[in-house]
């Protein structure tokens, strides 16, 4: 941090103390007047909290004003008192998480000894500030229905809040899926989660831990939030309260299960007659809390357990009985046109290009790679011997989840009548099996072959500690400490020892990691969830540890008619980590050995199950097979802020919130220094001296060899990652104007500093720079015609060992290296909004709204790690056609810099190889690359009630577009495979501005070439979220005299929550046939109709049509070698399928005393039973044997939950 930013903090640290910018605290004010409209300086003012009786008291100042600020949520007694005016006294204020109540008193001519009671509720429209958000409080998350009773979940009622993560995966441990949310047009997990105004946010944006809704007082989901509090999120908040005990002791009890007679089967088994598979569900907990010291100190203990066996479906395509033999004869294609398996040994070149022979009758059997056979034996054999392109393997998996623990206590307590402490700790424990295909349930003997099969093992804590101190009638401090710990870790649950294989005792000895390996095989992958797709082997275990400490706090000080605030920040964020990857290797085989002509694109031609067995991992530059060795990983950043903040009650009327935030957030660092922190193109090494022999065919001058890697602290190179400003200026400025007391407009701006969002670290890829601390050694490309590798030995040059950073610009020579791009600059997010607030009769409320984002240096994959490879070849080289993988002679050949890699152990290389800037490696990744952006604009009506009258809810309508170029971005609705850039060039900024028509035919720079829909794009989205009491029984309309009326048909409620909103768009791409070795292509389209025929269920892929596509192929050609495609990155023409969802829930409560309740809660999730489905998962690739196939179930199909609550 240079010297003046370190002033800038020290400046406001001395007016503040250490916070984390955003309070969980609320907020009162108001005005006293007299009869006549005339301020009332002097009135007292008493604010007392009605569950602890703590109060505070302040007075009118001259301009009549009074302030509250720093309040815990929770109801309130206000008591105004001013000599020669009646009293004032009103109960029942409600004060929510950061939200801030303008309060008006109207004083009366009479003795202080005369009371006003005052039964007006807390007005629903918002006068005293700009910012949208919802507060969610204890009825809402009590009575909502909630499939897992997680609290950020039911958040997604929220207008502009888009959930894109699996709806079934919604428990304690669901901390990633949970977190897969977009706020306000904001970064898909890119938003900011608070317990008690601790941030509990790791790394990578999840929250640390889901609390138990019996410990919760409140959750505001803040959206566009224009307080200079705010800070270090990019789309918004989820800001929750911790319960706290009273002055009487309470609690609660809790029993849910779902009957299994109640639930429905997984759409896609019963089409299969899978039968319905015995999943019991029990959940179960309380809380309970009361005074240590009556008014003085009090506490609350929550806990909750579960156990419950979750279902996913999978429908999948397995190779046949005959295939597994070599027998291929009775493959077709979906049409049941002959798919030909050609002989890679037979390939020659006629005329340029690769030709082949096929095998006679389509038969491979004396060819089958020992080792390839011994894995086969523990693949599962299809349903049906029919290998056509539709699924023949159907299962329900079933993850049980054995009594998941979580416990909760928070204490507080009054120091003095002016200093308030609390504190609180959280721990959960979770054991989380994944899905197991291969045999179903956890304890089949060979799982260690299943690509599903983990325990992931959690053990998040959190620790915070809040003082509130009162320092006089109008200033208050608030500070807070937080400290989190989240152990996350992937573990086997099977030994497996690979020399069982057959595998030569070269390759034995470079394991370093003894599991069954990781092998996939294109077109039969779709076993396993988009990160990783494999066909076999167990998940790679992993050692993670998220870690943060924050020091945090405000000061508030009220003057005349301005509420000023004030601040500093300070938090240290860890990511501690050994993580193997896949030890005894990753080996992926794609069809490009059997086909015709070394392509991918032919459907009738080639298989890649042909290739696998015979032994041939993929020639592909885009398949790359590897073998790591890696090191552990101890990544910190630090973070500090500063704010200042007025709000101005210019006049009863009109209220104006600004204010500024700087921040500064350090670039990543490791312990020990052990990553790279960028890319030298010039940097001089011993191959310095072999020249790049110049090229008549492609135009090219001799050239001499540079560029490598920095590492971090070597020769006085700087020690963190990326190049974010010393200083982020954030300004925020919101107004609200009360035309009436029931008619409000407000307006807001603000720019916000989105935190990255940082990858789980991966060996495989090296994704934080650790290449030469964690090794990858590739066994391809093969670029010979005749493949030079093979699965028993499919390292023959040997390993690659690590070398930390004493190789320099050597380090990864001949392999694929990586490293976090030097240029990465803090991502940056403006967000506006305008809308006008009504208040209706009946406690009603509507608003119309505009909202809107603009985002930049975004990082271009948004949650998904996408890589820039700076070493594609420059597209002005695709019209040398076939010559562009011509071999040529190789200047590296005997070099002993290569070592075991592939680059210098052959007297000849490809054209292509000798083309890229940087010639003595394969791909150079960037990573953190960003040059992402994202416009969003959004029209929002919402209708809100406050249950009164036997009813109440929430609804809304939201309009918007969301166009961006974050083209890895994904989501668990519609695939993205691989998320990676036509043209790699359009993202170096260090490129020339590309000319018109020329992103996909030079080097140039244009962050706008893949620029559209981006894939979080809904266009329509409607909420409903209705409570309603049913008129009978005690304090209703109708029965309420009798008691067994009321134990029969009093007490009753019904909630629901009704989502309807359009689909995703979506995603096609072919295998990369350009020769560019950049790693992506697209097909063309063809003119046709994308969308095939049929209504939902026809045209999903289920047993009684497993051909069936949700996209016709027809819609598409393949895009021709050396060319690129002209299907957009994201079409919009077809859309995933439409959600359509119905929860609910009927409750009846059981009055057993003035203060004792029971009840009983039956809630239906997916009321309709409608099957809600993954679009393209591993099937979007044109001419894969599955393309635009759906067959797997997101989320759940019907299933009712049964609860038993007992509240005293």
């Amino acid at each position: 941090m240079t010297f003046e930013t370190k002033l800038t903090f020290i400046v406001l640290l001395a007016a503040s103390v250490h916070s984390f910018g955003q309070g969980f605290q609320g907020g009162l004010r108001g005005s006293a007047r007299d009869a006549g409209g005339g301020v009332a300086p002097g009135v007292e003012v008493t604010l007392t909290n009605e569950a602890t009786s703590l109060a505070r008291t302040t007075a009118t100042n001259d301009a009549g004003e009074y302030s509250f600020a720093a309040l815990d949520p929770g109801s309130y007694r206000l008591h105004a008192s001013l000599a020669g005016f009646k009293a004032v006294d009103q109960t029942g204020i409600r004060i929510g998480t950061q939200q801030f109540v303008t309060l008006d008193l109207k004083l009366e001519v009479g003795a202080v000894a005369e009371t006003v009671a005052v039964t007006a509720e807390v007005p629903l429209v918002e006068t005293s500030n700009a910012s949208t958000g919802t507060v969610l409080d204890t009825l809402s998350l009590q009575t909502l229905p909630a499939p897992g009773r997680n609290a950020f979940m039911i958040g997604v009622t929220v207008p502009t809040v888009i959930p894109s993560g699996d709806t079934q995966f919604n428990r304690q441990q669901d901390q990633t899926n949970a977190s897969l949310l977009s706020l306000g047009g904001g970064t898909r997990r890119g938003n900011n989660y608070t317990l008690d105004g601790v941030p509990i946010t790791d790394l990578r944006n999840r929250a640390t831990a889901n609390p138990t809704i019996e410990s919760l007082e409140d959750v505001k989901v803040q959206v566009h939030t224009y307080d200079a509090e705010m800070g270090r999120t990019g789309g918004g908040v989820f800001n929750t309260t911790l319960r706290t005990g009273s002055n009487g002791f309470h609690g609660t009890g809790f029993f849910q299960t779902r009957p299994i007679w109640a639930e429905e089967n997984n759409f896609f088994s019963q089409k299969a007659g899978i039968p319905k598979p015995n999943n019991p569900y029990y959940l179960f907990g309380g809380g309970f809390g009361g005074p240590i010291i009556k008014n003085r100190t009090f506490f609350w203990f929550a806990a909750e357990d579960y156990h419950d066996i979750q279902t996913r479906n999978i429908s999948v395509i397995f190779p046949t009985l005959a295939e597994r033999a070599g027998d291929f004869s009775a493959l077709t294609d979906a049409q049941g046109r002959p798919v030909i398996i050609y002989d890679p040994l037979t390939s020659r070149t006629v005329n340029g290009a690769i030709v082949r022979d096929p095998f006679p009758g389509n038969r491979i059997a004396n060819r089958i790679n020992p080792v390839a056979a011994a894995m086969l034996k523990y693949l599962p054999l299809p349903d049906k011997n029919i290998d056509n392109g539709g699924t023949n393997y159907t299962r329900t998996a079933l993850i049980n989840n054995r009594f998941q623990q979580e416990y909760t206590i928070k204490i507080e307590h009054k120091v003095t009548d002016k200093v308030s402490v609390s504190g609180f700790y959280l721990y959960n424990r979770t054991n989380e099996p994944d899905a197991d295909y291969f045999e179903p349930g956890l304890n089949g003997p060979n799982r260690f072959a299943d690509p599903n099969d983990y325990l992931l093992k959690r053990r998040p804590q959190i620790i915070a500690v809040n003082s509130t101190s009162t320092l006089s009638s109008s200033s208050v401090l608030a500070l807070r400490f937080g400290w989190t710990r989240f152990p996350d870790n992937n573990t086997m649950t099977a030994n497996f020892d690979p020399a069982t294989l057959g595998f030569s005792p070269t390759f034995l000895s470079q394991v370093s990691l003894k599991k069954f390996p990781d092998v996939r095989i294109r077109g039969y992958d779709q076993s396993t969830l988009p990160a990783t797709p494999v066909t076999m082997g167990a998940n790679d275990p992993t050692q993670i540890n998220w870690k943060s400490m924050t020091f945090n706090g405000s000061y508030s000080k009220f003057i005349g008619t301005h509420t000023f605030k004030m601040g500093a920040d300070f938090r240290k964020m860890v990511l501690d980590t050994y993580i193997p990857g896949p030890g005894s290797g990753f080996f992926d085989f794609e069809k490009d050995w059997t086909s015709a002509n070394g392509g991918t694109s032919d459907v009738l031609s080639g298989n890649p199950f042909a290739a696998f067995l015979l032994g041939f991992p993929s020639g592909l530059s885009s398949r790359q097979s590897t073998l790591p060795i890696s090191t552990p990983l101890n990544l910190y950043t630090h973070y500090y802020g500063g704010y200042w903040q007025d709000d101005w009650r210019i006049t009863p009327k009109l209220t104006l919130n600004y204010g500024l935030r700087v921040e500064h957030e350090d670039g990543l660092r490791e312990q020990h220094n052990n990553f790279s922190v960028g890319f030298d193109p010039k940097a001089p090494s011993t191959l310095s001296n072999v020249t790049i022999p110049a090229d008549p065919i492609a135009g090219t001058a001799a050239r001499q060899v540079t560029g490598g890697l920095i590492y971090a602290g070597v020769g006085g190179n700087k020690m963190s990652q990326g190049n974010p400003p010393s200083v982020k200026w954030s300004p925020r400025l919101g107004g609200a104007y009360s035309f009436t007391s029931q008619t409000v407009l407000r307006g807001g701006y603000g720019i916000f500093w989105a935190p990255y969002n940082y990858p789980i670290p991966n060996t495989t890829n090296s994704n934080y720079g650790q290449v030469g601390f964690t090794q990858n050694t590739v066994s391809v490309p093969q670029t010979t015609l005749i493949p030079t590798v093979r699965l028993d030995n499919p390292f023959p040059n040997g390993v690659v060992q690590p070398t930390g950073s004493r190789l320099g610009a050597l380090t990864g020579v001949g392999t694929t290296i990586s490293f976090v791009d030097q240029n990465r600059k803090a991502p940056r997010v403006e967000q506006y909004s305008v809308d006008i607030q009504r208040q209706l009769p009946d406690n009603m409320a509507i608003s119309i709204g505009y909202v809107g984002a603009r985002s930049e240096h975004l990082g271009l994959g948004g949650s998904a790690d996408t890589p820039v490879n700076i070493n594609q070849v420059d597209p002005k080289y695709l019209s040398l056609g076939a010559a562009l993988t011509q071999q040529v002679a190789n200047p590296f050949f005997g070099r002993p810099e290569f070592g075991n890699s592939n680059l210098g152990s052959s007297p000849t290389i490809a054209r292509n190889q000798l083309l890229r800037p940087y010639p003595q490696f394969l791909n150079i990744n960037a990573r953190q690359v960003t040059e992402g952006l994202s416009r969003y604009n959004a029209g929002v009506i919402e209708w809100t009630k406050r249950l009164s009258h036997g009813w109440g809810g929430r609804a809304s309508y939201t309009y918007s577009v969301l166009t961006d170029n974050q083209v890895g971005e994904t989501n668990f609705y519609s695939y993205v495979s691989p998320g990676l850039p036509l043209n790699n060039y359009n993202y170096i900024a260090s490129m020339p501005r590309c000319a018109a028509g020329a992103r996909l035919t030079s080097a140039c720079y244009d962050p706008y070439a893949e620029y559209g829909r981006g894939m979080l794009d809904v266009p329509h989205r409607v909420i409903l979220a209705p409570i309603v009491e049913l008129p009978f029984g005690q304090n209703r309309k109708w029965a309420n005299a009798s008691k067994a009326a009321d134990w029969v048909i009093g007490g009753w409620s019904i909630s629901a929550i009704v989502n309807l909103q359009s689909g995703f768009p979506m995603n096609v791409q072919q295998t990369d046939n350009t020769n560019l070795l950049g790693g992506a292509q697209r097909p063309n389209l063809s003119g046709q109709n994308l969308a095939t025929l049929g209504n939902y269920e026809d045209r999903l892929a289920s047993a009684d049509h497993p051909t069936a596509t949700w996209i016709s192929a027809a819609g598409f050609s393949p895009a021709l070698a050396n060319s690129f495609g002209t299907a957009p990155r994201t079409i919009t023409a077809v859309r995933s399928p439409t959600q359509k969802n119905v929860d609910a829930s009927f409750m009846k409560n059981f009055r057993l005393g003035e203060s004792k309740t029971a009840q009983v809660k039956v809630e239906m999730l997916n009321l309709f039973n409608r099957v809600n489905v993954q679009a393209d998962l591993n099937a979007n690739t044109l001419g894969n044997p599955n393309f635009g196939q759906i067959n797997n179930q997101a989320g759940f199909m019907r299933i009712t939950q049964v609860m038993f609550r007992y509240s005293f």
